[in-house]
């Protein structure tokens, strides 16, 4: 039997550390900021990078939810940039919707986040549990272009068999 390994790449994620369902209603404002000390809330949501108020500007359209959006279900909300004020990114809910659980992908329309696709989360997972296991097979996330890809493979070849 062969072992994959999925790598997360370089995922945008809101981060909700306890764990209580964060309830957003619409035509609300919602600020999502990089400081991850701070609590998840209907006001407040710590995101894992910060580099998204450099990247973002009014009127661009973000999703936050554990799966895709599809606009017809409550688990995921569609926002739209009102403000950049330094860090963090200040969003007009435009659907009402419940986040339940710990971790929610966040997906910005129509730009690059300059995150690398093969993180040290990854390099950390692939060189403890990786070489551990044996694994056989490395399942690139959010790969964007082939030196996404040749990158990897020289990290691997680095680690040995």
């Amino acid at each position: 039997c062969a072992v994959m390994l999925d790598t997360v790449g370089p995922e945008l994620q809101v981060v909700n550390k306890t764990d209580h369902p964060i309830s957003l209603q619409v035509d609300s404002l919602v600020v999502l900021t990089p400081d991850q000390d701070k609590e998840a809330t209907s006001n407040l949501l710590p995101i894992n990078f910060g580099g998204l108020s450099k990247a973002v500007k009014t009127g661009d359209t973000i999703f936050i939810g554990q799966y895709l959006f599809t606009g017809s279900e409550t688990t995921s909300v569609w926002l739209e940039v009102t403000e950049v004020k330094g860090e963090d990114v200040v969003c007009l809910i435009k659907n009402s919707a419940t986040l339940a659980g710990s971790l929610f992908t966040l997906h910005v329309s129509q730009i690059h986040i300059d995150l690398p696709t093969l993180t040290d989360k990854d390099k950390e997972v692939i060189s403890t549990w990786g070489v551990r296991n044996n694994i056989d097979f490395l399942s690139l996330s959010y790969t964007r272009h082939a030196e996404d890809v040749r990158q990897a493979r020289e990290y691997l070849s680095k680690l040995g068999d």
